[in-house]
């Protein structure tokens, strides 16, 4: 056995509880985000000895939503004095009924603790506090909180841009990347929800120094006057000169764009989107 161990298997521990104020042995205590029960009272230094273990305890339970509480349901203890152990998901995870409790009672019944979980949150664990309207604020995602550095360069991004219709020549498609470094794009799906209105009408879409740069490399000729959907990692979609992948630089560097332009014959009623798939290099 490792010479640093200090509690084997250290599911009892003696602490000053969180909740309840006076911890009573028999009662649901918690320390911290930890749950257990009390096998002592709290002595005269705020301390009590907790079993932090599995085990089955006969424990007071409040069906606190409506439609009562089933067997093998998720339980919380509230982090409050007294501590009320119930089906409030706004709790801390405690275990499971082992009984039935009717439609807004109070029972002594069994329930089973589970040991400290690790992380794993139990069904209902998220409920209805964690995911109200403006759980998630402005304030939490802000500055520096979520930043480039936290996402990894290589995490594939995806952007969506209308297509433009118009006569031939004009462009459908004009994107210019808008990171500060240069991109691969690996992937470009046209999605063609209303057909162009002219039989010879076709689209190119690749990579260029400007807005109005014509390019082929990614795919070349696909039909602007028929409902469908084009992928240049689709061999017949690509043509010709289509590729799987084009660099661009960086924003505002020499090759920036992904254009598409409107080739031969007029697309005016086309109606779609370009789907451009990218990651940093």
């Amino acid at each position: 056995m490792a010479n640093n161990v200090l509690y084997d298997p250290g599911y009892r521990k003696s602490v000053i509880a969180t909740y309840p104020a006076i911890p009573a042995s028999g009662g649901v205590v918690l320390f911290g985000l930890r749950s257990g029960v009390a096998i002592t009272d709290e002595d005269d230094d705020g301390y009590t000895s907790v079993d932090f273990g599995p085990k089955d305890y006969s424990l007071s339970v409040v069906d606190s939503n409506t439609g009562g509480i089933a067997v093998g349901a998720s339980l919380f203890a509230s982090q409050a004095t007294p501590v009320v152990l119930s089906n409030d998901s706004t709790g801390v995870f405690f275990g499971y009924a082992n009984a039935i409790v009717d439609d807004g009672e109070t029972s002594t019944v069994s329930v089973h603790h589970v040991a400290d979980t690790g992380g794993i949150l139990a069904s209902g664990a998220i409920g209805v506090t964690q995911l109200a309207a403006d759980a998630v604020t402005t304030a939490k995602i802000a500055d520096l909180n979520v930043t480039n550095a936290k996402l990894a360069t290589d995490a594939q991004k995806v952007v969506e841009v209308a297509l433009t219709a118009g006569i031939a020549n004009v462009f459908a498609l004009a994107w210019e990347n808008p990171e500060a470094v240069p991109i691969m794009v690996n992937r470009v799906v046209i999605d063609i929800t209303t057909a162009g209105g002219t039989a010879d009408a076709v689209l190119n879409v690749g990579s260029g120094a400007t807005a109005a740069t014509a390019s082929d490399n990614l795919i070349d000729g696909i039909d602007l006057n028929a409902v469908d959907i084009y992928d240049n990692l689709v061999v017949l979609d690509a043509g010709t000169n289509g590729n799987t992948v084009a660099k661009l630089d960086e924003n505002g560097g020499t090759t920036a764009f992904i254009t598409g332009q409107i080739l031969v014959a007029t697309a005016a009623a086309m109606v779609g989107n370009a789907y451009i798939f990218y990651r940093e290099v």
